[in-house]
Order: structure tokens, then C-alpha cells, then sequence
């Protein structure tokens, strides 16, 4: 049977919770795995021939209990050195755009690789997923598994041949014409919408400190407050515009709008955007509200899929990826968010957080229908802007 279809952003996915601690960066095994050693931990597995994953129950699944015996079924099957390595038919995603973008495309790569009962790998570049991200568990690193051995022969466990296997690499979206969506399906199921990113993707320990202290309270005694994000995207230095100049001021009237409708509500409001003097200007514009606490992440790196190898590697600059990725989970805690039009980074981040949708409001560039400074794909949002702004 083949299937033809568009998996977009929105497409979603229960993850399970990591069966290690998320401090290591080691490879995680199912829970039938025999260690002997610091370096050597491999499943007990059985000499089977391949066959793919296959998953029982009803159509709506059931996300934990699918992906627990997923991940089972992944490492018995990796390890297997009984399977020839040709026969283990996989999916490996590498992702291609930024950080929202590729978050929702891995998303619609796993359920195909479930769909099609294969083994799933991740080719996160140009740093290793543990640097933002809790490990999965199961050994979904590609450059990990490609260098596991037999160690009886030094045969390889895991060769993927895209020409023998169509479908094994996919690179940012599936389009409709992706050769793995022609693929037999062998699990026929359905996934629940929201809950994808919210368990799959999940920060790093390292991350969630940056989380905790950017939202701590000054005091136990400080009242609770009503978080809200101001989501800031510009564009500027990307080949796309989101916003023209100066229109990070219409987030502040937006936000002062809303504030009035909620008299005697205390605000925590989160703001972010890629362009630091445009952040510092919307939090000099909020410093004299009455009853808004104003919180921001200073020298964070907006477009963390962009760096060189080497850039990679820094110290400072893994520093300043962690923050953008504390950013991301920060945004969706929050409860009102005010959004750029366009920006996939805010649109999942809010998605993942499951903000309500009357409580998500995309604020256009103020030149979307006239003259732009440079290039933008993007057309107004409808409306333009929120009613509750009273912009126009």
C-alpha cells in the first residue's frame, strides 16, 4: 500500500520519557541490556532475521506504550548481528532549516519510520543533540550507530543504502514525492496532535537551569504571576524579512492593550527576539509598567542550525545555544504569547508549550502590504494584527 501526503509542522507525536540519566550523553539501550563494562553496554539479543517493527492495538495509539516497545524493538534489532546489516531497513533525518522548522520535521520522519516499521536515526549537525536535548531512549545517534561492529567479526551493524532501500534518508520536510512515503505501510496508526514536542522534545539538564533561574521569583513571597512572551523575529541578516524597523514597539502596545482588559493581574513577560538592541528597546519601552516584571536571555544565538563545525565546538557558543534553547521551552510556558508572523521558532515553541489558541496573537511586519525594505515570502497575517491591539 502507498501513500502519498504532506507532513507539515503541525504533525505531532507522543515521545516517551528517557530511560537515562539525562546528564550523559552515552548511548541509552532497552531495558533487557547486559553491561560488563564502562565501554562495553549491549542488548542480550536473539540471532533473528530481520523484521520490522510492528505495533498492536488500536489505531489512536496509545504514544507511551508504542514507544516503549519501540525503542525495545530498535536496539534489539541494532544490535543484532545476526540481521545483515543491508536488511535493517532504516530512516535517518538530517535536519536543513532552523530550530522550529527542523523540530516539526523530525517529527513527521518518526512517524513514517514507525508507519513503515524502521529503525530511526538522528543526524543532528552541527553539535550533538545532548547539547539542547534530552537523549531519547533509544540509540537514535547516527554517527554512533554507523560505527557499531560485530564484535566477533568487526562486520558493521547498520549500513544504509538509499538505493537499495528507498526512503532511508530525509533531509528536513517530506514532500509529497519523498520516496519513503511510497513505502508499504506496516503500521497503520494515528498519533495524537499535541502532544509531540512537549515529550520528545525536551531540554537538556543544562538548559532547564537556564529555564529555572530566568524564571525564579525574588522572593517566596512574591505573588504568582501571569507569564507572557513577546516573540520578536526580524529577520535581519537572514535573506527573509519578518518585521520592518521599529515595529517591536507594536508588541509593546499590543501587550499594554491586553494588560488593561486584565486589571490587577501581575505579569512576568519573557521577550526574545534575534536582534539584541531590538530587545533591549522593548524592555527599556516595558521598564515603567506598573506590575510588569520584565525577564530576558542576554547573548543568546538565535540561528543555532548555522554554525560552521568548528564554531560548534566552542565553549561560548554552545553557551549561547543552550540559551536559545531555553528560550524556546521558556516560550512555551508561557501562557499569552505574542507572536512574529512566519516565525516557525515561536509558533512550535508555543505548540510544544500548549498554549490556548485564543491566547496565541501573530502580529504582522507593519509593511506586509506595502513597500518592504528587502525580500519577504510572508503575506499579512488576518487579520494584520490582534483585534485586542486596536492598531488599526
Amino acid at each position: 500500500m502507498s501513500r502519498k501526503c504532506c507532513l507539515t509542522i503541525a504533525t505531532v507525536l507522543l515521545f516517551c520519557e528517557c530511560l537515562a540519566d539525562p546528564n550523559t550523553t552515552e548511548d541509552i539501550v532497552a531495558d533487557n541490556s547486559v553491561c560488563e563494562g564502562k565501554d562495553s553496554c549491549q542488548p542480550d539479543v536473539t540471532a533473528d532475521a530481520w523484521v520490522p517493527f510492528r505495533y498492536k492495538g488500536a489505531k489512536w495509539v496509545d504514544t507511551a506504550v508504542l514507544l516503549k516497545k519501540y525503542a525495545r524493538w530498535h536496539n534489539k534489532t541494532l544490535y543484532d548481528a545476526e540481521i545483515p546489516c543491508q536488511e535493517k531497513l532504516s530512516v535517518v533525518f538530517k535536519p536543513n532549516a532552523g530550530l522550529g522548522d527542523s523540530f516539526g520535521a523530525i517529527t513527521g520522519a518518526f512517524i513514517e519510520a514507525v508507519k513503515t516499521g524502521r529503525l530511526f536515526f538522528i543526524n543532528w549537525q552541527p553539535y550533538p543533540w545532548t547539547v539542547g536535548l534530552k537523549p531519547l531512549s533509544f540509540l537514535y545517534e547516527y554517527a554512533k550507530a554507523k560505527k557499531l561492529t560485530d564484535p566477533s567479526t568487526g562486520k558493521p551493524l547498520l549500513c544504509v543504502d538509499e538505493a537499495r532501500a528507498p526512503g532511508s534518508s530525509v533531509e528536513g520536510h517530506l514532500h509529497q514525492q519523498h520516496a519513503l512515503l511510497t513505502q508499504p505501510t506496516i503500521n497503520d496508526v494515528l498519533f495524537p496532535y499535541d502532544d509531540v514536542i512537549k515529550t520528545m522534545i525536551q531540554p537538556s539538564t543544562k538548559v532547564r537551569e537556564i529555564m529555572n533561574s530566568t524564571l525564579k521569583r525574588n522572593s517566596e513571597t512574591d505573588s504568582p504571576n501571569r507569564l507572557v512572551a513577546l516573540v520578536i523575529r526580524t529577520g535581519q541578516g537572514e535573506y527573509n524579512q519578518f518585521l520592518s524597523p521599529g515595529d517591536e514597539l507594536n508588541f509593546v502596545k499590543c501587550f499594554q492593550a491586553y494588560a488593561k482588559t486584565e486589571p490587577g493581574v501581575r505579569f512576568k513577560v519573557f521577550v526574545t527576539s534575534d536582534v539584541d538592541d531590538v530587545k533591549q528597546n522593548v524592555v527599556r519601552a516595558l521598564s515603567g509598567d506598573e506590575g510588569v516584571e520584565v525577564v530576558t536571555l542576554n547573548e543568546s544565538n538565535v540561528h543555532v542550525m548555522h554554525l560552521s563545525k568548528d564554531e560548534a565546538k566552542d565553549k561560548i557558543i554552545r553557551d549561547k545555544l543552550r540559551k536559545t534553547y531555553a528560550e524556546f521551552f521558556l516560550i512555551g510556558k508561557c501562557e499569552v504569547l505574542f507572536l512574529t508572523h512566519g516565525s516557525l521558532f515561536g509558533r512550535t515553541a508555543a505548540e510544544q508549550g500548549g498554549a490556548r489558541e485564543n491566547d496565541m496573537h501573530y502580529i504582522s511586519d507593519s509593511q506586509c502590504d506595502g513597500h518592504r525594505e528587502k525580500y519577504s515570502y510572508l503575506q499579512c497575517h488576518k487579520p494584520k494584527y490582534p483585534k485586542i491591539c486596536q492598531l488599526e
